[in-house]
């Protein structure tokens, strides 16, 4: 995974849409759900906006008969809009959306074996 502000909002993707474990699978592995409560990849401060808008458009995604294709970023214009983002910040922002989007892709994609 590559590193820096790319690398750590492809990971905030790719955990975002990491399906958790159920109580059974978590009882079958000998953990206790107290070991799953950390928060499972690190958001920096600069990313925190791009991580709650990311956490918004969890429900709000593009699919096709192949999968999903991406976010719908309709709703991403009104959740900056609502929150007085100025546009240069949205700017930023839609850039590090990008970034988390090729990571839950990655994600919600994979093969099942």
């Amino acid at each position: 995974m590559p590193g820096g502000r790319a690398g750590k909002l492809i990971a905030i993707g790719c955990e975002l849409f990491t399906p958790s474990l159920t109580p059974e699978e978590i009882e079958a592995s000998g953990w206790e759900p107290e070991d799953f409560e950390e928060v499972p990849c690190d958001v920096w401060p600069a990313h925190i906006r791009a991580f709650e808008l990311a956490c918004y458009l969890r429900r709000q995604l593009r699919t096709s008969f192949s999968g999903v294709l991406g976010f719908d970023l309709g709703p991403a214009d009104a959740w900056m809009r609502r929150r007085g983002i100025p546009d240069s910040e949205q700017i930023v922002l839609e850039q590090q959306l990008a970034d988390i989007e090729i990571g839950m892709l990655k994600t919600v994609n994979k093969k099942k074996d």
